[in-house]
């Protein structure tokens, strides 16, 4: 599903030889190369630009998210137990969340035919584990009830998640290049899920366009719905995207100006 860019478009960063390799030295100065060979994964979908360096396979797509990834951990004070991401492409992030935080509960939460590819990725990868998913889902009688001792990836379309009992309940959330493809009201709904879903201490690791108008709307990340019970935690220009941001931030229970003035 990865080859010739037909079901994975607009789910994968795609990069030459040249690109790859440039963005692997980058890397290796951000986390070290075994850090990066610990958490690569380049077979799944069988990806049409993967190059051998040594004894080793790269992939920019995978690059990127191997970076998104070192951010995460070094942000993070303890092992979450519950992670979820909107729009989680085809699950790579994801399953790499899960390989580091093993009894960790992942939720994808997407469009059903993102869905589709991120259920076969993950499967690929974890066919031991257990799956939640939106025929499961169909078949509960209350989705409050949802125990998620039970399973270890719940894969869902927004309008199943938001019908379950998630308050104070999430570690990490992560949105990365959806929001800006979203309109306004979609991200205050979005925020309002995420502000209200995450414990204290949670984080919401946001990687967005500075300015988009897809949706019709012009949306800016600078203008995201934050409340004022935010800690920062980075905010930076997104690694080798200087026209995206990216904002990690940890849930308090006083108020603050850190969002404002990040």
């Amino acid at each position: 599903f990865r080859r010739n860019k037909i079901l994975s478009l607009g789910l994968d960063d795609y990069g030459g030889f040249f690109q790859t390799m440039a963005a692997l030295l980058k890397l290796v100065d951000v986390c070290g190369k075994k850090f990066i060979d610990d958490n690569s994964e380049t077979k799944i979908g069988n990806p049409e630009e993967v190059y051998n360096v040594g004894d080793k396979d790269y992939n920019y797509n995978d690059l990127h998210n191997i970076n998104n990834l070192y951010q995460i951990k070094k942000n993070l004070k303890q092992d979450p137990k519950i992670i979820l991401e909107i729009g989680g492409g085809y699950g790579c992030l994801l399953a790499k969340l899960k390989k580091n935080y093993r009894d960790s509960k992942i939720i994808c939460v997407d469009l059903p035919e993102a869905l589709l590819l991120q259920s076969y990725y993950l499967f690929s990868i974890f066919p031991d584990k257990k799956f939640f998913l939106y025929e499961d889902f169909l078949k509960l009688d209350n989705p409050k009830q949802l125990k998620f001792g039970d399973y270890d990836f719940f894969v869902l379309p927004p309008w199943a998640i938001k019908e379950t009992l998630l308050t104070k309940k999430i570690d990490l959330i992560i949105n990365i290049d959806s929001m800006m493809e979203m309109k306004k009201e979609i991200i205050e709904e979005y925020f309002n899920f995420i502000q209200n879903s995450l414990v204290e201490e949670g984080v919401f690791y946001n990687v967005n366009k500075y300015e988009k108008s897809a949706s019709g709307d012009t949306v800016r990340i600078s203008e995201y719905p934050y409340n004022r019970f935010w800690k920062v935690l980075y905010s930076k220009a997104a690694w080798l995207k200087p026209n995206i941001h990216t904002m990690i931030a940890q849930k308090t229970n006083y108020e603050t100006d850190e969002i404002k003035s990040a």
